[in-house]
């Protein structure tokens, strides 16, 4: 039959092939429902922000039953006493571009450091600018860093702001801002 139209096979290839090269659609963010407030992972290569806006001197709060720990106010500080852990809370990101804060732990200007610490601080600030895995060895009591011998992507950080990750890491339940917070009468006993 001559002015008879061939139609293709629903499941011709040609219907499904995409040019790699070409872009097919628009651009699809992500929004973050869960920043992790964490070490890397031995096994995990990670890039920390360079920017100094991008770090944050604090103190955080970690109670055993709760995997999140909470961010607290300088005004809490004497309150909870040896229960906070002075952190330099670092944006990361791994190869998979999961964002997590890093609690690095910051220069003592009193007495002598242990070697996790200085160990720790120090692969945190080469992973600005290289891929890096954090891998402990007891033997030394220490962290040795691996940085990756592929060519890894730059990462891709995006344009939110450090409050922007606060937020989501610590919501409004994991801020400890005045004395009648339920962490702090837990900690006492009531």
């Amino acid at each position: 039959m001559m002015g008879d139209i061939i139609k293709p096979s629903a499941f011709d290839p040609s219907r499904f092939k995409i040019n790699p090269n070409k872009q097919t659609g628009g651009e699809v963010r992500n929004f973050l429902t869960h920043v992790p407030v964490r070490k890397p992972s031995k096994q995990q290569f990670v890039r920390v922000h360079p920017g100094p806006e991008y770090r944050l001197n604090c103190a955080i709060l970690k109670m055993e039953d709760d995997d999140r720990p909470f961010l607290v106010v300088p005004e809490m500080h004497q309150a909870l006493g040896e229960e906070i852990k002075y952190v330099d809370l670092r944006l990361a990101i791994d190869r998979q571009g999961n964002f997590f804060l890093w609690p690095v732990p910051p220069t003592q200007n009193t007495g002598s450091e242990n070697n996790w610490n200085v160990t720790q601080r120090d692969i945190a600030n080469k992973a600005e600018h290289l891929w890096m895995r954090m891998i402990s060895n007891q033997a030394i009591s220490s962290y040795f860093g691996k940085a990756a011998e592929g060519g890894i992507p730059e990462p891709h950080w995006g344009s939110d702001t450090m409050e922007y990750y606060l937020k989501i890491a610590f919501g409004g339940e994991h801020i400890i801002e005045t004395e009648d917070h339920p962490v702090i009468d837990k900690l006492r006993g009531l």
